[in-house]
């Protein structure tokens, strides 16, 4: 499946507007699943607490994020808990059906049961290759690589070709759709960890979210998110070098985002997890030598540890990690 999260502005996002830019961003999918492939939308639902429970059903057209088509949808979402948008079509050699949900809040889809995590926004997919089952788009990276590629490709795209007009604590403002998507992922299950960055912004803080999740309690405790987030950021450089060992690398750097599609082996996959782990055991080996050794080294310089030495020690244990890797 793929989920998006909205970016919220400093001075946020007014309940309307925020409708709107998860209308958009749903839309955005939809309208990549039609270019990347042979996609046609059969129908839209609107429905309340759970998908099953359709209230209304309409029809809305698909071409490009518009005004119109936006309109449309968060006028539902207004009413709704959420709104579904069902797709056949082929994507590849691929025959799939894809449901977009698009939620009128992101702890829609956590209080329904369906995501872990909350989201504004979740495309799955049912369908066969070749006679073989398919229940997500993780899985159809392996069995449908190039197409797969290519509605990355395409995504990265609309999210550039669209604006809207939202209105924030500081006024109204209007946005490129990319400024207001946090991240949008392809997960195994339902559950971020692990997750394909198809839009990740801004990249650093994006990536410190899903290696914080796949650090030990214990250690990650240390630093938090904060702490992570710095010494992310400061490795920024050869952290970029160890991923285009993996990953095929689109990095915006005005726009401070990043797009991470596995390198073409055998599964690509299997590339993506090993990345990850590597990663992540990298990560933990470093914030266990910061509290250790390095902590230890402080204490008897000072006599206390700070939290401030302590990240600068995992700064650089984490540097260290990195060119080991590379």
């Amino acid at each position: 499946m793929i989920t998006a999260k909205i970016w919220k502005p400093k001075t946020g996002l007014r309940p309307a507007s925020h409708r709107r830019a998860s209308a958009a961003l749903g839309l955005a999918l939809a309208a990549t699943l039609r270019r990347a492939g042979n996609f046609d939308a059969a129908e839209a639902e609107a429905w309340k607490g759970v998908p099953d429970a359709v209230k209304e059903t309409f029809t809305v057209e698909i071409k490009h994020v518009d005004e119109e088509a936006i309109k449309t949808v968060a006028e539902r979402l207004s009413r709704h808990s959420g709104v579904t948008i069902k797709m056949q079509g082929r994507l590849g050699r691929a025959e799939l059906a894809v449901d977009i949900d698009i939620y009128a809040h992101e702890y829609v889809p956590v209080l329904a049961g369906i995501l872990h995590e909350p989201a504004e926004v979740l495309a799955e997919p049912r369908g066969r290759v070749d006679g073989r089952p398919i229940a997500s788009f993780y899985q159809l990276l392996d069995e449908e690589y190039e197409a797969m590629k290519t509605l990355a490709v395409e995504l990265f795209a609309e999210l550039h070709m669209a604006e809207l007009r939202v209105a924030t604590g500081a006024g109204v403002r209007t946005h490129p759709l990319w400024r207001l998507a946090a991240r949008i992922h392809a997960t195994q299950e339902h559950s971020d960890r692990y997750a394909i960055p198809l839009w990740y912004r801004p990249w650093t803080w994006q990536l410190t979210r899903s290696l914080y999740a796949l650090a030990p309690p214990e250690l990650r405790r240390l630093a938090g998110p904060a702490g992570l987030r710095r010494a992310i950021k400061e490795n920024a450089k050869p952290l970029l070098n160890y991923l285009k060992r993996h990953y095929i690398v689109a990095l915006r750097h005005t726009e401070n985002a990043i797009q991470l599609i596995p390198k073409p082996s055998s599964p690509p996959t299997q590339t993506h997890l090993k990345a990850m782990k590597n990663l992540a055991e990298a990560l933990t080996n470093a914030m266990r030598r910061a509290a250790g050794e390095k902590a230890r080294e402080a204490i008897q310089q000072r006599g206390y540890l700070d939290w401030h030495t302590y990240v600068e020690a995992l700064q650089q244990e984490f540097e260290q990690e990195l060119t080991r890797l590379t």
